[in-house]
């Protein structure tokens, strides 16, 4: 087939960028970017599958909700919650805090609330946890190292880039499924002034563009900093899509994944 004589859209940029691109990896850049696009297309169709489960999913919490009573904590009464293993109260504690932190948002969250949503006193929480911030860091940290290690494990799940791209999308969007208010927290959170917050959502970003560029390197021979660049914009492209979804701000969603 013949190569096309017209001037690729982007090349300037990416040329300014860097200058030291010959024409090939140039090329290899724009398979790369056909690539990207079929991510896009099988991350619309994971959206619909979610909302529709999603819409499912909400009716059938509300309804268990009812029949509990709305409680939170066991026994009702945090002096009936009983003995754990340290490992067993610490994870109960951490879904109690991504509960408040979610819906209250950090500043207005209270260790109080905390507590009392975990079923224990608050100096049992402040054994464990020192600070509000630091029990903030180690929500973040579990779910962060969650995320991460889920794509790595999709990506290296199969050689075949079709099958790689589809298991990837779907380990991405499963995590949005089924940990919604922990995706929220890391991406909507009101603490990312916070240098302590800030370094781990940066860490979590790099972690998983990078694993996406090392294949892009390997499948292209395109330089490390191009393979990151597009590691860097497939995540973003995956992030902002689901936020977007996640804040209801697609109306005619189901009609435009039929268009």
């Amino acid at each position: 087939q013949r190569r096309s004589t017209r001037p690729v859209i982007g090349e300037a940029l990416l040329r300014r960028a860097l200058p030291e691109l010959d024409l090939d990896v140039l090329v290899a850049v724009v398979h790369a970017l056909h690539r990207a696009a079929a991510v896009l297309s099988i991350t619309f169709q994971r959206l619909r599958g979610l909302r529709r489960r999603r819409a499912l999913g909400g009716a059938q919490r509300g309804s268990a909700d009812r029949e509990a009573g709305g409680g939170g904590v066991v026994g009702g009464d945090p002096s009936h919650a009983g003995l754990l293993p340290r490992d067993e109260r610490r994870a109960q504690l951490l879904s109690a805090a991504l509960e408040v932190f979610t819906s209250a948002g950090y500043h207005a969250a209270a260790m109080d609330e905390i507590a009392d949503r975990a079923g224990v006193s608050k100096p049992v929480l402040y054994q464990h946890f020192p600070s509000k911030l630091d029990l903030y860091l180690a929500v973040l940290d579990l779910h962060v190292d969650q995320l991460v290690y889920s794509i790595q494990r999709a990506i290296a799940s199969t050689h075949e880039n079709a099958d790689r791209v589809k298991a990837t999308v779907d380990a991405y969007f499963n995590f949005i499924e089924e940990e919604g208010e922990a995706y929220r927290l890391l991406f909507e959170s009101d603490m990312s002034v916070e240098p302590a917050v800030r370094e781990r959502l940066t860490r979590m970003t790099y972690d998983c563009a990078a694993a996406v560029s090392a294949v892009i390197a390997a499948d292209t021979g395109i330089p490390d900093e191009a393979a990151m660049l597009l590691g860097i914009g497939l995540v973003g492209t995956a992030q902002f899509t689901a936020r977007y979804w996640l804040a209801g701000l697609c109306a005619n969603f189901a009609a435009l994944m039929r268009a």
